[in-house]
């Protein structure tokens, strides 16, 4: 029996026996499934589906006792909770199995990586911190595994690794990135566990192959700080397979990159930009990067959570990102976007999210269409573990169809054949060729678009025929919370006959405008030149309000240098831009240069500012 195992023993029989003389200084019998009405918080946990089953590892919660929060404000989780994903629920009746994990040896550790073998239904964690009440140091280096038993339990048991000295050299870290490609759990960064003196960058990527059960050091990879190797932190990461590359990307998404050797402290640290992407190769480790357009999520952003991919049935991918925090601005986010490849363009969900801002939360799809986020706080010192969750048990889901949150779990059954694509998304695809798309290379181009272009350029993928009440495909009442009105949601197809007539009628009156247009074009071009036009993102789905300077150009925003809305009287025709002779930059790329973007007021408050991770001359040379 290890030292931990009777150190936790005896910690267990030392809580029963203090519970039994009165003394509420920690108390064992808090439930980690608590009531209703008790539940407060669920932070820290690691999330993940084997089969049928949704499982709940590790984290801290808080809750009420003889109604209100007594002693530590949280208590470490020591059981694994499982739910059952192939029925129906509710969150507020949801109901969740507890299993043993302390009588195995198992340590409780928050913030831990997941690493998940579906088809040998199994799960590992490794890494994250052991609570503070239970000395926040971690005194194992060990791997665990969690073998389901396809009924909703399972058991845990210690993975010896074949190099197991390997193992034993390296760090254990928090908040770092990781993800599973090829049979391979990676781990990218993070930093060491606070109970150290301060919080230290590890440099290190790490895997763990299931099948060799070997575990390695790979030094790629790196980044740079103004020559300085560095590393990430708080950072998101998710595979996606297929397209023109066998071995598949990882993408990081938010976080920030911290100096090696240093203490990890925002003020050395850069963001990684949600407008410039990074993503590598798991097999060669090579690195690329590419800009996003759409509405792109506000910056810099740690500990969000990310779910996906989710593939389209003509082999494309989506990804949920939510939430997060600001730790120089100490605020935390509400909001969610999808990220849709192979065009690298966001969308944001038009509803904020219900129950308000939240970091430390996991997210997983679950599913066809959905995805579950389990937990979270919402900062503010003592307040996150005090202040009630308004979601039930913390169990808050979404559509990504619809693109609608809600607190109830559909089972999709046979009436949903594959993920749907929100008609939003679907239709960016139908007006946004691949080819018109500003690739960072020829490389990153010839990853995505040849077979992506088929798919979804020149045969658009079809909308689902939900229910758009309740974005149920089922057609049954569920609960909706926070329902938006968005008009490009509820807007339907428009007919074939429709379309046909109005395309030849169109013909004729652009034939008829043509000569007028040329005219007309000649003496404005005096007054607005190739110089003065600055396209704002051709590829957004949405328009942002620019303090006045911002209007629709053909359903685009646009900007003009020394004007203002009130100062156009009618947006441009397609064919006047192009008659203007704009750069396909300027046409199909990104924010130009010298346009800044503005955040709303609660997100970046004005005594906090924007710090960008990069500028137009260094953007290759940090990422």
């Amino acid at each position: 029996m290890s030292a931990y195992t009777i150190r936790t023993l005896l910690y267990v029989v030392l809580c029963q026996w203090l519970h039994g003389a009165g003394l509420h200084g920690v108390r064992a019998e808090l439930s980690d499934i608590p009531s209703r009405s008790n539940f407060v918080r669920r932070s820290g946990a690691g999330v993940t589906l084997i089969g049928s089953y949704l499982y709940i590892d590790g984290g801290e919660i808080s809750q009420r006792e003889d109604g209100q929060v007594r002693g530590r404000l949280s208590n470490p989780v020591n059981t694994t909770i499982s739910i059952d994903m192939s029925v129906s629920w509710k969150s507020e009746s949801v109901a969740m199995r507890s299993i043993p994990r302390l009588i195995e040896g198992v340590e409780s550790r928050s913030r831990e990586v997941i690493w998940t073998n579906s088809q040998a239904g199994e799960f590992y964690i490794w890494g994250g911190y052991v609570p503070h009440e239970l000395g926040g140091v971690s005194s194992q280096d060990y791997i665990w595994k969690f073998t389901a038993d396809g009924d909703g339990g399972g058991k845990w048991s210690q993975e010896t690794p074949t190099n197991s000295e390997v193992l034993a050299a390296l760090q254990q870290t928090q908040d770092g990135a990781f993800t599973v490609a090829h049979d391979k759990g990676f781990v990218l960064g993070g930093v060491m566990p606070p109970a150290h003196s301060t919080l230290k960058v590890v440099p290190d990527t790490i895997t763990w192959d299931f099948k060799s059960k070997t575990v390695e050091n790979v030094t790629r990879p790196g980044f740079h700080i103004l020559d300085r190797e560095a590393m990430v932190a708080g950072s998101s990461a998710m595979f996606v397979p297929g397209y023109n590359r066998r071995s598949g990307v990882v993408l990081l998404l938010g976080g920030h990159i911290l100096p090696v050797g240093g203490n990890a402290t925002i003020e050395q640290s850069q963001p990684l930009d949600l407008r410039n992407l990074t993503f590598f190769d798991p097999i060669t480790h090579e690195r690329y990067w590419q800009l996003t357009t759409g509405y792109i999520p506000p910056s810099p952003r740690t500990r969000a959570c990310l779910a996906g991919p989710f593939r389209t049935p003509g082999g494309n991918y989506d990804l949920f990102f939510f939430g997060g925090e600001n730790e120089a601005a100490k605020t935390r986010y509400d909001d969610a976007y999808v990220l849709s490849l192979p065009g690298f363009v966001w969308t944001r969900v038009p509803s904020k999210a219900p129950g308000g801002p939240r970091s430390y939360h996991s997210c997983v799809a679950v599913g066809r269409n959905q995805v579950i986020s389990v937990g979270g706080t919402p900062g503010g010192g003592d307040n996150d573990w005090k202040s009630v969750d308004p979601i039930p048990q913390g169990l808050l889901l979404f559509n990504m169809t619809s693109l609608r949150w809600q607190t109830e779990y559909v089972v999709e059954g046979n009436n949903v054949a594959g993920y749907q694509r929100a008609a939003s998304i679907v239709r960016w695809y139908i007006h946004n060729p691949l080819e018109k798309i500003q690739w960072s290379s020829r490389t990153v181009e010839g990853m995505f678009r040849n077979l992506a272009s088929n798919n979804a350029t020149t045969a658009p993928e079809p909308e689902l025929p939900t229910d758009t009440t309740t974005g149920n495909p089922n057609g049954t009442d569920i609960t909706i919370i926070s329902v938006a009105t968005d008009a490009e949601l509820s807007s339907g197809s428009t007919p074939l006959t429709t379309i046909v007539g109005g395309t030849v009628g169109a013909v004729v009156v652009l034939i008829l405008l043509a000569g007028l247009g040329w005219f007309h074009l000649r003496s404005k071009k005096k007054r607005v030149t190739d110089n003065n036009v600055k396209m704002e993102s051709n590829n957004s789905i949405e328009f942002v309000d620019r303090g006045g300077k911002g209007y629709y150009l053909n359903g685009h925003p646009t900007e003009i240098e020394g004007t203002t809305a009130k100062d156009v009287s009618k947006p441009f025709a397609r064919y006047e831009i192009e008659a203007m002779h704009l750069s396909a930059t300027e046409r199909q790329g990104t924010v130009p240069k010298g346009i800044s973007e503005h955040y709303a007021s609660q997100e970046l408050d004005a005594s906090h500012g924007y710090h960008e991770l990069m500028d137009s001359t260094s953007v290759r040379r940090l990422v």
